[in-house]
């Protein structure tokens, strides 16, 4: 095999493998082409608060329900009975407030036994007491040991209980 046959073996490969991108695009776009409005409706809806989301979903709903009024018969709009929170209830408010009614329901609250505030005005005067009381001194040095033998000695090697 000659240096040139080695060398067209790539050639023909790339010519194989290039020209598949450019057939790809040559194909017609497809029938159905999304306009800038259709694509901004389309963001809104994706990072749109579900909160919000979903008061629009009822509103849209409400609308609709009013849209197929007639003069013919009554129409009734509601929600559906498994919506729960149409109805007006909400779990988080509903755990929250009977939170804050039962706790510490029943239970007794311990007196506040310090001294009155004290709230500076022009008619009061706030002082801070004196020094407290000195603490008893007792030096434990000075206490003589127990006679050998006695109930005192005994308890504090714990031969006896007292």
């Amino acid at each position: 095999m000659s240096i040139l046959a080695v060398g067209k073996v790539p050639a023909i490969a790339a010519i194989l493998v290039f020209p598949l991108p450019l057939a790809a695009r040559e194909q017609e776009p497809s029938p159905r082409t999304v306009t800038a409005e259709e694509a901004m409706e389309a963001a809104r809806e994706a990072y749109a608060d579900p909160a919000a989301r979903e008061a629009e979903r009822k509103r849209r709903a409400r609308l609709a329900c009013r849209a197929e009024l007639s003069e013919e018969g009554i129409v009734v709009c509601a929600p559906a009975p498994d919506d729960a929170e149409s109805a007006g209830y909400d779990k988080e408010r509903a755990e929250q407030r009977y939170a804050e009614a039962t706790t510490n329901k029943g239970r007794p609250v311990a007196p506040d036994l310090g001294p009155p505030e004290c709230v500076p005005s022009l008619l009061s005067i706030c002082a801070v007491g004196g020094a407290p009381p000195r603490p008893v001194l007792i030096d434990l040095a000075a206490i003589p040991e127990p006679p050998e033998g006695s109930d005192a000695d005994l308890i504090a090697r714990g031969e006896k209980v007292p």
